[in-house]
């Protein structure tokens, strides 16, 4: 995407007529992998969540508000975690035992910016992860460390935004998750947004699902989908957790009669003092009481690469991933280019850049916004407002034929096709782009429509052009 070069090479030539650390922190996203922010309440999973994407146990998890500050996951050839001051000043910290960040930094958060943690992790060539504090803290601290890490400090002289998209966990939806999620993704695509349903496994089987389906319907003006997820089976099955001695002891778990085993999993504790107490803690820690009843309703059994492969089916994981890599690494930069044309926008309009600088920038930005070139950014913002409800159209199929077209996705999906020859879907691309031609010169429909309708006309002849 030349695009991306022509404003890394602008933010170069803005630096070297006068620095400024915002066009730092831009050109620093436009070079780098995406950034993904990790959100979400307290105890809502997100750290859990860190460990089975990096399939690394480095994010500390127990039942405390494990995050305290932001920490930043990049890719480096060797392991290191720094401590950042707010007065820039960095603090070496220590892996505990298990390699894992340490929880208790021993010194006033108030002091605390953020931690850099830097791995040889393959993930990590492609993301870069910001695991945040839980939101809605008794810590006003901690709560303010999640809101200027997604760039929505009231205090902050800058609009810039840390991260790119955003993955949101919730194990419910009220009101104030609602007014949460429109505080923090109000003034951003749904497009760059995703939700997780996390410790799913705590619901019936299949309720799930279907609790994470009504969630995406509720939230579709704010996050692309909302998928359901249980990190503790993810993280175990994903970083390695589970030995042939922990094997052994689940299928020591079948050799009691399966009334007795079902009473005493209707409670942890009971559980635990029903045998060798910290075999069957081990066995908690790594499944949790629901999946080791589900474990013993389907008389699962055999080595530890069973245990996992089953642990990995459960969790959901896989479809979590996959949405992931379609909605963000596979587009990651149309979606930094998003960012930056945004913070650029922003930054125009800022006292810290020079009158000239001013002027470079908006006249940059013009050239790019009518090339063809942010076409694809053009997309992403049409479908936050197709969302939104901000698009009337005479007929409201032409809402949903519209959203599938601005979605991610290969060109047979966005087309509405499956299994169809490239000649034929070709063709049809041509023949949607004719009748989006039509629409966006038609007097009978409203003007929102009538201008989505020339992107929609863009995107299907760009389609035409890769199919035939």
């Amino acid at each position: 995407m030349n695009a991306l070069r022509q404003l890394v090479q602008l933010c170069i030539d803005l630096q070297e007529e006068q620095p400024n650390k915002n066009l730092d922190r831009i050109l620093s996203r436009l070079q780098g992998p995406l950034r993904v922010a990790i959100a979400g309440r307290i105890n809502s999973g997100k750290s859990t969540l860190v460990n089975a994407l990096l399939e690394q146990l480095v994010a500390p998890v127990d039942n405390r508000e494990c995050t305290r500050v932001v920490t930043w996951y990049t890719f480096a050839p060797f392991p290191s975690a720094y401590l950042i001051r707010r007065d820039g000043t960095r603090h070496k910290l220590e892996f505990d035992r298990e390699g894992r960040v340490p929880s208790d930094l021993a010194v006033d958060l108030d002091e605390v910016e953020r931690i850099d943690v830097t791995l040889s992790n393959k993930a990590l060539r492609d993301l870069t992860i910001i695991d945040t504090p839980g939101l809605q803290t008794t810590s006003n601290d901690v709560a303010r460390g999640a809101e200027r890490v997604l760039g929505l400090d009231p205090s902050s002289t800058m609009a810039v935004k840390e991260a790119d998209v955003t993955v949101y966990l919730m194990t419910h939806l009220k009101e104030a998750d609602v007014e949460l999620l429109r505080t923090h993704l109000g003034n951003v695509s749904p497009a760059t947004s995703l939700g997780v349903l996390s410790k799913a496994d705590r619901l019936a089987v299949g309720q799930g699902e279907q609790l994470a389906a009504t969630f995406a319907e509720e939230l579709r003006a704010l996050l692309w989908d909302v998928v359901p997820v249980n990190g503790l089976a993810a993280e175990t099955a994903q970083c390695g957790r589970l030995t042939e001695t922990d094997a052994s002891a689940m299928r020591r778990l079948h050799e009691q009669p399966e009334g007795d085993l079902r009473i005493q999993l209707l409670h942890a504790k009971r559980f635990v003092e029903s045998g060798d107490r910290d075999e069957r803690q081990r066995l908690l820690d790594l499944f949790d009481t629901t999946a080791l009843q589900r474990a013993v309703e389907q008389q699962v059994s055999g080595t530890a690469a069973d245990y996992c492969d089953w642990l990995f089916g459960e969790s959901g994981f896989d479809r979590l991933s996959n949405t992931i890599r379609t909605l963000f690494t596979e587009r990651s930069r149309v979606l930094k280019v998003a960012s930056a044309v945004d913070d650029l926008k922003t930054l125009a309009f800022d006292s810290a850049l020079t009158e000239s600088q001013r002027e470079r920038v908006v006249d940059e930005l013009d050239i790019l916004t009518k090339s063809d070139e942010l076409h694809d950014v053009d997309e992403i913002e049409l479908l936050r407002d197709v969302r939104r409800g901000r698009i009337r159209a005479q007929d409201p199929k032409l809402l949903d034929q519209l959203e599938r077209l601005l979605s991610p996705g290969d060109a047979l999906e966005r087309l509405g096709l499956t299994l169809e020859p490239l000649a034929t879907a070709a063709d049809l691309a041509a023949q949607q782009a004719g009748q989006w031609r039509r629409l966006a010169n038609s007097g009978l429909e409203p003007i929102s429509m009538r201008r989505a309708a020339e992107v929609a006309e863009r995107s299907c002849n760009r389609l035409w052009e890769a199919l035939r």
